[in-house]
């Protein structure tokens, strides 16, 4: 399992701003949703990226997820796992 870097891109001459969820395998991008907080948009982005890897279940049991900012401004999002231990 991977960890997932969300980040804010702010709005350029171009484009709206938008949440960019982040892993080693893929990427994905989504609009800031004005209707949610930026928690709320940056646990959109990383559903969507765990949705669109196939992440949400793991050996047919439902993954849960933990979302938190870190000291740099970047949100990461891990796996919670009940098994292993740092």
């Amino acid at each position: 399992m991977q960890a997932i870097t969300i980040k804010y891109l702010p709005a350029t001459n171009t484009k709206a701003s938008r949440f960019k969820a982040t892993a080693a395998a893929g990427s994905i991008t989504l609009g800031y949703d004005h209707g949610l907080d930026t928690e709320g948009n940056v646990k959109a982005a990383a559903s969507a990226l765990i949705t669109k890897m196939g992440w949400s279940k793991a050996n047919g049991y439902t993954v849960g997820w933990a979302v938190g900012q870190m000291s740099s401004g970047v949100w990461a999002a891990v796996a919670l796992d009940s098994y292993s231990t740092i």
